[in-house]
């Protein structure tokens, strides 16, 4: 996988947050997108990520068809559970439950285009609730937006080598 980030560079910062300036989702969006299956284990998704360095996994059902998205904060919630009491009760949760069962569904699934503009993206996120949208481009997954992406560019810290 490469970590790709896109076009805007930080002496554009002022333009973008001006307005003058069009970013597409596109410009800000990583390329590294790291998958799993909704058959995978909450203790897979924990290491996915570790090993990736990601906090977003986009989930995929038996078919390979995008079925969800899970972030590590759905994962430190439900290990925070009160019903979970104690650490045997953390393990075996974490060893049982699926992603599938931990993820935010297709049905209520938001996603984006690579051509649609940041400030509509930034929007779905706060309007949401959410920390990422998978970005799709003819029905496939081509990148991944997140909170993150959005704060970088405003924060003048877009450089595609950050």
């Amino acid at each position: 996988m490469v970590l790709r980030r896109g076009s805007v560079r930080c002496d554009d910062e002022k333009q973008v947050l001006s307005g003058s300036h069009p970013v597409n989702v596109a410009d800000l969006m990583s390329s590294k997108v790291v998958e799993a299956r909704v058959t995978d284990t909450l203790r897979d998704g924990i290491w996915f990520m570790e090993q990736h360095g990601v906090r977003h996994l986009l989930v995929r059902d038996e078919d390979g068809a995008l079925a969800g998205i899970v972030s590590d904060r759905d994962l430190r919630l439900i290990q925070a559970s009160p019903v979970l009491q104690g650490a045997a009760q953390i393990a075996r949760a974490l060893d049982s439950l699926l992603l599938g069962q931990a993820m935010t569904g297709s049905s209520s699934l938001v996603s984006v285009s690579p051509n649609d503009d940041v400030t509509r993206a930034a929007g779905l996120l706060l309007d949401n609730w959410i920390s990422a949208l998978p970005v799709t481009n003819a029905g496939e997954v081509v990148g991944i937006l997140s909170t993150t992406d959005v704060l970088r560019m405003v924060a003048g810290r877009c450089d595609p080598a950050m």
